[in-house]
């Protein structure tokens, strides 16, 4: 059974209106189907901004729909069509469409409350422009965008009206529900470039009693005195959102996804936007659009990122979204997960499937093939894909995209050579609290440094559910990873000592916990950090002059902590990184990939990555090879056992593998990921 055969899989397409046809009888949904060769499970129609909501009379007369509303703010051209005036019948014709054939319907829109005309004209919808109050502002003045959580000038919550409104739509079209999505699930500005003395930092002080003096500089003042009780307000605001949203959306018999706050994990969703993914989840979030935009990052140019990143941090991006999309699906308990799968976006002009189409294998086959373990057994992080955006796709471009998703699905995997990551919710609060206060590194930090030196971690547990995890088997040796095991709860950390696992730890020199030896350590002037394990090798030791100084209270985060750049943390090692990921790799007993170094502006790097899945037959596994250069690559990976056949499945049929006593090797494109099957004797 591959991908798309699998029906416990979700697909789902994100799409603008101008992606449809309202000059055809159906709308062109039989043909987008056609083309697509699927039928999703839903579609989300990217209305783009709130007047479409605002501006809603009901269905009584047939009106004109503003050309924001009939493309991404109102862009004239994708490349398959200019855009067409739609009418909200025709709209409410294109839900019925889908519908016929069993597709469920969302709507989505940003937190804009103005778009460009044609010509230029700025317009604003009449709501919010008698309501300026509602804006959100920043350190370059009032933006275009609303904050959900600000009061109009007689006391009432926004957030009621919108969802009100929002529920009275929903309704009358008969959309089955909502993608709650940028700058409605979560500021579209980040905390520190937000403060501003007007509604929100009242309802701060009505809620905490902290008065913050007149005439200063918020900013600096809260950063330096009670940043941490403002996180923790915007947290408990942005549960009341959701509580009220979802209640609301389930008493109308509809459903919604919401996204993650901006590509955040759920530490770093407190510390830079005040929303807590463990109150939006215990709110009664059902799905999770996880905005995983890493190959669209990857390429971005300076004016995109607000950066210029260099070789270094690009060649991480791809294992900084991996992490956090790791660190989401545990916290997120319950609920399903759809991550953005990057096709292009003809508005932002950016095309991963035109630009990097070698990239959507390597983070395709990274999604599929990184796990988790719960008592339903042992399955990806992902519950399918959100395209996004699905216009002007042929049949031959579909005819790529779900041959990547098929090669890239695992369908009888056990578990994941290496180590699996446990982890708990206590750990969210413990670790925000160590990275304001020290600057620690938290454990996304901690992942993306790991992967990138090539230690095999892509598994995941929670700690509760440590006892399900399968019995080491095959390449699989079922060894666990904790990261800042001091700041576990203590119960918590004895339950994960019982096992009686092989456990490596990430953590300062003074916190190794008691019966556990030094493997790797890192020497620095800012304080050291180790490898520990219940292992025994000899300890190697990592000098690192690297000077550092930053302090939460002081200093100002890259661009404000804007999502595009990570926040700041003590600068260990890349040495430090790859020597762990030389230790794991021996002492879990997992394959060892190619120990080779590459120095470039004085940083050693590892070339090539890999994931190793077991499947339910022990002589086979399957190697995921990755190739982070923009060059080809031939990465070697080595076994502890003979090998009798290797296939690469995202080669043609017939391409010989390399292939030694114990090891397999292919050329891996650039960006992207080859896969082979390996079958031992």
């Amino acid at each position: 059974m591959n991908f798309f055969e699998n029906n416990s899989f979700k697909k789902w397409c994100w799409i603008e209106l101008i992606g449809f046809d309202n000059t055809s009888k159906d709308f062109g949904v039989q043909d987008f189907i056609d083309r697509a060769g699927f039928t999703p499970d839903g579609v989300s129609l990217l209305i783009s901004w709130l007047g479409f909501v605002f501006e809603h009379e009901g269905l009584e007369a047939e009106k004109k729909l503003n050309d924001g509303e009939c493309s991404y703010v109102g862009h004239r051209f994708c490349p398959e069509r200019e855009r067409q005036p739609w009418t909200n019948y025709q709209l409410k014709g294109l839900v019925d469409a889908l519908h016929s054939h069993g597709v469920k319907v969302y709507i989505s829109f940003f937190n804009y409350c103005s778009f460009k005309e044609d010509d230029g004209t700025v317009f604003v919808d009449p709501f919010h422009k008698e309501h300026p109050e509602v804006r959100e502002k920043g350190s370059a003045g009032t933006y275009i965008s609303t904050h959900m959580l600000k009061r109009l000038s007689d006391g009432t919550y926004y957030e009621d009206v919108l969802q009100e409104r929002t529920v009275k739509t929903l309704v009358d079209y008969n959309f089955d529900g909502i993608q709650i999505a940028d700058g409605i699930s979560s500021p579209r500005l980040t905390i520190p470039s937000s403060f501003e003395y007007d509604d929100i930092l009242l309802q701060f002080e009505e809620a905490t009693g902290i008065k913050i003096p007149e005439g200063i500089d918020v900013k600096e003042y809260v950063k330096e005195n009670c940043y941490l009780e403002y996180t923790d307000f915007c947290t408990k605001r942005w549960n009341e959102f959701f509580t009220k949203f979802y209640k609301r959306l389930e008493d109308a018999g509809k459903t919604a996804h919401f996204n993650s706050a901006w590509t955040t994990c759920a530490i770093d969703s407190i510390y830079r936007y005040g929303v807590d993914y463990r109150g939006v989840r215990d709110a009664g979030a059902k799905s999770c659009i996880i905005e995983d935009v890493s190959g669209a990052v990857t390429v971005l140019a300076k004016e995109y990122n607000g950066f210029l990143m260099t070789d270094e941090e690009r060649r991480r991006i791809h294992y900084w979204f991996l992490s956090k999309l790791m660190v989401n699906r545990a916290t997120l308990k319950g609920v399903d997960i759809l991550p953005i799968a990057n096709v292009h976006d003809n508005m932002e002009q950016w095309g991963v499937y035109e630009h990097l189409r070698t990239y959507m294998m390597m983070s395709t086959a990274c999604n599929m093939n990184t796990l988790i373990y719960t008592k339903d057994g042992c399955k990806p992080l992902i519950d399918g894909p959100l395209y996004c955006l699905c216009d002007s796709l042929k049949a031959s471009d579909w005819d790529y995209i779900r041959n990547v998703w098929n090669t890239a699905y695992t369908e009888n995997a056990y578990g994941n050579a290496g180590v699996t990551l446990v982890w708990s919710d206590k750990i969210i609060d413990a670790e925000l609290n160590a990275l304001y206060s020290s600057r620690r590194p938290t454990t996304t930090h901690i992942l993306t440094e790991l992967m990138y030196g090539a230690t095999p971690v892509n598994a995941v547990v929670r700690v509760e559910d440590i006892e399900y995890m399968p019995k080491p088997f095959g390449v699989y040796s079922g060894a666990l990873l904790i990261i800042n095991p001091d700041l576990y709860d203590k119960a918590e950390f004895e339950r994960i000592k019982a096992t009686g696992r092989d456990i490596f730890a990430i953590t300062l020199p003074d916190c190794v916990p008691e019966g556990f030896n030094v493997i790797v350590e890192e020497k620095n002037s800012f304080g050291g950090i180790v490898l520990a394990s219940n292992k025994k090798q000899e300890r190697k030791t990592v000098e690192n002059n690297a000077e550092y100084s930053f302090d939460s209270k002081k200093d100002n985060e890259p661009l404000d902590a804007l999502w595009t750049h990570a926040l700041a943390h003590k600068p260990y090692s890349n040495d430090f990184w790859i020597e762990c990921g030389n230790a794991i790799q021996v002492l879990s007993g997992a394959p060892s990939i190619d120990r080779d170094l590459i120095t470039e502006h004085g940083v050693h790097r590892r070339v090539c990555k890999y994931i190793c899945t077991q499947t339910t037959d022990e002589s086979r596994c399957r190697v995921i090879l990755l190739n982070d250069d923009y060059w080809y690559n031939l990465p070697n990976v080595t076994f502890d056992k003979k090998i009798k056949n290797a296939t690469c499945i995202t080669k043609y049929k017939g391409y010989e593998v390399h292939m030694g006593e114990k090891s397999v090797s292919t050329l891996v494109p650039i960006k992207s990921a080859e896969i082979i099957d390996v079958e031992f004797k």
